[in-house]
């Protein structure tokens, strides 16, 4: 195994002890500050973008190459699940991007989520998952499932879309 694989494993390893530890929302700011190695410290960054209905989301930028690794590893490999939020959690942090595609996302621990995607675990409103799960069945769209969340210390339910 290569040095840089070396270094994404072990910032995802970090992402998810922090997740799992905190056993509730973790802001991607949070992430910047605690995991060393994700963000980066150049003058080059990546980003992280997720493609909803052929239009990309902006999930959080500012990342080494290292980092953005990481966080595909364990959002890829359902290690965390993501929920969407509003601003809120990432104000309460003294952070607001200004970047219109930002999608203000928080990642929670894989046994939270309530709804599994072949790409990623999630964890959103009953409407929002139902909806979901219905269009997924009606186009024959294979790899979602409900799932029945486990409980966390605290919830970003509040803040979620």
């Amino acid at each position: 195994m290569d040095a840089a694989t070396q270094l994404s494993n072990r910032i995802a390893d970090a992402i998810v002890a922090l997740v799992n530890d905190t056993n509730g929302p973790v802001t991607f700011s949070q992430i910047d500050l605690q995991v060393p190695g994700f963000k980066s410290e150049e003058r080059s960054t990546w980003d992280y973008l997720i493609d909803n209905a052929g239009k990309e989301f902006l999930i959080w930028s500012g990342m080494s190459e290292a980092g953005f690794l990481a966080l595909s590893k364990v959002i890829s490999g359902h290690r965390v699940a993501i929920q969407y939020v509003n601003v809120l959690p990432y104000i309460l942090d003294d952070y607001l991007p200004c970047d219109d595609a930002w999608l203000p996302a928080v990642l929670v621990p894989a046994n939270a989520a309530n709804l599994e995607t072949p790409r990623r675990l999630l964890r959103m409103s009953e409407y929002n998952r139902d909806y979901i799960m219905q269009r997924a069945i009606a186009d024959k769209k294979a790899g979602y499932a409900m799932r029945t969340p486990g409980p966390l210390r605290f919830t970003a339910d509040q803040f979620s879309l």
